[in-house]
């Protein structure tokens, strides 16, 4: 064999020796953890300064990274400063409402709608709930339970015709 070949061939074992062992690490850990993550979330949580020195290291560029973040953070309800293309395009739209926005407004509590205040709401609530109960009662009934309509034995009505001398076996 050639000098080549034998060191492949060594390579070979090496990477071979290398994945049983990243197996076999992995089978004690999978014993050992029961199936619970590895790292625990609250310690993989880094700061986003930290993402930033790391990208700048690295050489790459991180602002809109940083920046989507920092929207994130704001919250649901904040807005975030448009940068100049979402302000050209936010002028450019009109103000009429879209479809859902408009559904919305015309969205009424139908339940209310017909009564004169909020006593008479109230009371009818209750009689709500009150007229439900049986249902309800009713609803967890066991299939045992539940009435059967009457049912014809079927041995005694098969081959049956209606009248005259071949009206009964």
């Amino acid at each position: 064999m050639d000098d080549e070949e034998t060191e492949i061939l060594e390579k070979a074992d090496k990477i071979r020796t290398k994945i049983a062992l990243r197996k076999n690490t992995s089978r004690l850990n999978k014993k050992s953890l029961k199936n619970r993550a590895i790292i625990p979330r609250t310690k993989t949580r880094k700061r986003i300064s930290q993402l930033e020195n790391h990208l700048k290291e690295i050489g790459l560029d991180h602002s809109a990274i940083s920046a989507r973040a920092r929207g994130f953070s704001l919250g649901r309800g904040t807005e975030v400063p448009a940068s100049g293309e979402d302000v050209v395009m936010r002028d450019a739209g009109g103000s009429v409402p879209s479809e859902t926005a408009v559904w919305r407004a015309k969205q009424h509590n139908r339940g209310a709608s017909g009564l004169k205040s909020q006593a008479v709401l109230e009371k009818v609530e209750e009689l709500k709930r009150s007229k439900q109960r049986g249902r309800n009662l009713v609803g967890r009934q066991g299939e045992a339970d539940r009435r059967m309509t009457a049912s014809k034995p079927k041995h005694m009505l098969v081959g049956k015709r209606k009248m005259g001398k071949t009206n009964r076996r």
